[in-house]
């Protein structure tokens, strides 16, 4: 991403993209998609979709299944937590 707005920013730095993706994610405009290990990614879908992670070619790759959408979380964990949001990591190889 900070190779795509450099083109268009020449001067801007990259301390100046990251801070302005964290707060577009503080504020609700875009998902912080992480990979193991990389950068933060950004996914300005904040509407409920899932994640594939190519591990051949390090893509991320969204899909829509609603048979994922209802995944449970257990009762112990709900009374002991409160859930925000579930994240379960997918490794997909093409």
């Amino acid at each position: 991403m900070f190779a795509r707005v450099k083109k268009v920013l020449p001067n801007i730095s990259y301390d100046t993209v990251n801070r302005t993706f964290l707060t577009f994610s503080k504020v609700g405009i875009a998902n912080v998609v992480e990979g193991r290990g990389e950068p933060k990614r950004f996914d300005p879908n904040t509407g409920r979709h899932h994640h594939f992670w190519c591990i051949k070619c390090n893509k991320i790759i969204d899909f829509d299944d609603s048979s994922l959408d209802n995944l449970k979380i257990s009762e112990e964990l709900q009374k002991r937590f409160t859930v925000l949001n579930k994240k379960h990591d997918s490794l997909f190889q093409q």
